[in-house]
C-alpha cells in the first residue's frame, strides 16, 4: 500500500514534535522530597539498630496524676549502670511478668510494694527478691502454689506505695501484702523533704490532723504538673514510649547536664575558697543572715513545720505520726479486701534508727500488724557472705536479692497466721 505524500509529511511532523517539559512545581518539590525520604529511611534504620542493640531503653518512668510517677506500660527496660539487665514492663505498669488480674483457684498470691530495692531494675527479673521469694516458698513441698507480684517503683515513698496499693495492687486479690519500709521511713512523705525535678519533685504529700486522721495534699504535685517539665514529658510521651533514638538522646542530655552541674558546683566551691582566702568580707556580705531557731518546736500534728531533712531522733519522732497513719490506712485497706498486711523493715543502728525501730515495733504491736524486722539477720548474712550483696549505688546484687528473699521466707514461715492460714489449695477464698 502506497501512502500519499500528505500523510507521510503529517507523520514526520507528528513524530518530530519536541517532548513536553516537566512542570516547574515538580522541579521544586523533587529536591525537597529526596532529602526527606533519605532522612526517614535513616531514622528507621537507626531505630532498628538501636532496638536490636537495646540502646535508649533506660527511660521508663512517666508522670502519673495519682502517685506522681509510674512505670511506662509495655516498655522494655535495659539498665546500663553499675550492672546490666533487661526486662519488659507489663501492661499493668509492673516490672514483672504479666499476671492475670483474677487470681486462679488455689493460688496464694503475695503483693510486694516498695521502691527501687523491690523493683530491682539493676538485675534480671529472675534475680529479683520477688522471684527468689516465690521460688523459695514453692520449694517447701507443701503442695501450696505461691505467686509473688512485684509492685516496686523507683523513688517511691511510703505514701506513694499506699496510693498504689489502693489504685492497683489490691485489684489482683492478694492474700498477703508486704510493704518494704526503709530506714528513715518519713523521707519524701512530708513537705520538708522537697526535691526538684522528675520523679522526686512529682509527689503527693501527707499530713495528720489533730484528730489523727490522715490527709493527702496534691498541692506540690499539681504545681509540678502545671509546670514546663511536666508539660514537656506529657507532650513527648509517644516518643518516650516508642523511640529508642529519643531515649538515647535523653540519656546523653541527662549525663551532660549532670556533668555540667557537678563541674559548676566544683568550680563554685573552688571560687568560694579562693575568695575566702583573699577577701573574707566579700563572702560574708553575700551570705544570708542565719535564721534564729524557733523557741517552740512544732506540734506533732503538723510535721510540715519542722524544717530541714537532717536525720535526728527529734526528726524521726516528729514525722512518725504520718508514717503510722499511712501504715494504719494500708492495713485497713487490706482488711476491707480480706488481705493480710505485714511490714518488712531494715533499719540502722544509730540513735535515730533505734528510735524509729522502737516506734515501729510499738505501732505494730498496738495495731496487731506483723513486723518482719530483718536488720540484724541481714547484717549477719552480709558479714558471712562471700559475694557482695550491694552494688555501687547501694542496690542489691543478685546475691543480695537472694539473701533478702530467704530471710523474708524464713520469717513468714515462723509467722503464726502464715502457718495457720486457710489452705487456698483446697479451700479457695
Amino acid at each position: 500500500m502506497i501512502m500519499s505524500p500528505m500523510k507521510t509529511l503529517e507523520r514526520i511532523k507528528t513524530s518530530s514534535r519536541p517532548e513536553s517539559k516537566p512542570s516547574k512545581r515538580v522541579n521544586l518539590i523533587r529536591p525537597l522530597i529526596q532529602p526527606f525520604f533519605v532522612l526517614l529511611v535513616s531514622i528507621l534504620l537507626l531505630e532498628g539498630i538501636f532496638t536490636v542493640a537495646r540502646i535508649g531503653e533506660r527511660d521508663y518512668l512517666e508522670p502519673d496524676p495519682v502517685t506522681g510517677v509510674a512505670l511506662i506500660p509495655n516498655k522494655r527496660i535495659t539498665y546500663r549502670g553499675e550492672n546490666y539487665s533487661s526486662r519488659l514492663i507489663n501492661k499493668y505498669g509492673m516490672a514483672w511478668r504479666e499476671p492475670s488480674l483474677k487470681k486462679a483457684s488455689g493460688l496464694f498470691r503475695i503483693a510486694v510494694l516498695g521502691d527501687s530495692m523491690i523493683e530491682g531494675a539493676q538485675v534480671e527479673e529472675c534475680q529479683t527478691m520477688c522471684h527468689f521469694l516465690e521460688q523459695n516458698l514453692n520449694a517447701n513441698g507443701s503442695g501450696q502454689k505461691f505467686e509473688v507480684l512485684n509492685f516496686g517503683v523507683p523513688s517511691f515513698t511510703l505514701g506513694q506505695a499506699y496510693l498504689l496499693l489502693k489504685e492497683k495492687a489490691l485489684s489482683f486479690q492478694p492474700d498477703l501484702v508486704l510493704i518494704f519500709v526503709r530506714d528513715h521511713a518519713s523521707y519524701g512523705v512530708t513537705p520538708p523533704h522537697l526535691e526538684s525535678g522528675f520523679p522526686l519533685g512529682a509527689r503527693p504529700y501527707f499530713f495528720v490532723a489533730a484528730n489523727g486522721a490522715l490527709y493527702k495534699s496534691n498541692a506540690y504535685l499539681m504545681q509540678w504538673w502545671r509546670g514546663q517539665e511536666a508539660k514537656r514529658l506529657r507532650n513527648l510521651g509517644w516518643l518516650r514510649r516508642h523511640s529508642h533514638i529519643w531515649g538515647a538522646l535523653g540519656a546523653i542530655v541527662e549525663q551532660s547536664m549532670n556533668w555540667f552541674m557537678q563541674t559548676r558546683a566544683n568550680f563554685d566551691q573552688f571560687l568560694s575558697k579562693a575568695c575566702l582566702n583573699f577577701s573574707p568580707k566579700m563572702i560574708a556580705d553575700k551570705a544570708p543572715a542565719p535564721k534564729a531557731p524557733s523557741a517552740n518546736p512544732p506540734a506533732s500534728s503538723d510535721p510540715s513545720a519542722l524544717p530541714g531533712e537532717q536525720r535526728t531522733t527529734q526528726c524521726v519522732r516528729q514525722y512518725f505520726p504520718v508514717v503510722a497513719a499511712i501504715l494504719r490506712e494500708m492495713n485497713r485497706s487490706c482488711d476491707q479486701k480480706e488481705s493480710k498486711f505485714a511490714m518488712i523493715y531494715i533499719g540502722s543502728k544509730d540513735e535515730a534508727g533505734l528510735a524509729e525501730y522502737d516506734l515501729m515495733k510499738s505501732f505494730a504491736s498496738d495495731k496487731s500488724i506483723q513486723l518482719l524486722d530483718l536488720t540484724e539477720s541481714f547484717d549477719k548474712a552480709q558479714s558471712h557472705s562471700t559475694a557482695p550483696l550491694f552494688l555501687s549505688d547501694a542496690h542489691f546484687t543478685p546475691s543480695g536479692h537472694e539473701v533478702f528473699a530467704k530471710l523474708i521466707a524464713n520469717d513468714l514461715r515462723q509467722w503464726k497466721w502464715f502457718q495457720d492460714r486457710p489452705k487456698t489449695l483446697t479451700d479457695p477464698r
